[in-house]
């Protein structure tokens, strides 16, 4: 389990009128990791994080990511 902090930011152009937006922001995270052993070499790991920032255009972010670890 782990909580962060860190800086987010949104660019790009609108959809509607085209104009030209960007935006930074502080915010936290709060995530899970773990791996789950296969065997003695091989484990699968996973991440699953939700982020939050006060930006105006979006407020809420998830992540979810998986991976092979070999150990020697």
């Amino acid at each position: 389990v782990y909580i962060a902090l860190g800086a987010y930011r949104l660019q790009g152009k609108r959809a509607f009128d085209g104009s030209r937006r960007e935006q930074t922001a502080v915010g936290a995270a709060l995530g899970l990791t773990g791996e789950f052993p296969l065997n003695s070499h091989f484990g699968i790991l996973i991440e699953l994080s939700g982020h939050y920032t006060p930006l105006n255009e979006a407020k809420t972010f998830a992540m979810g990511h998986a991976g092979v670890a070999f150990h020697f």
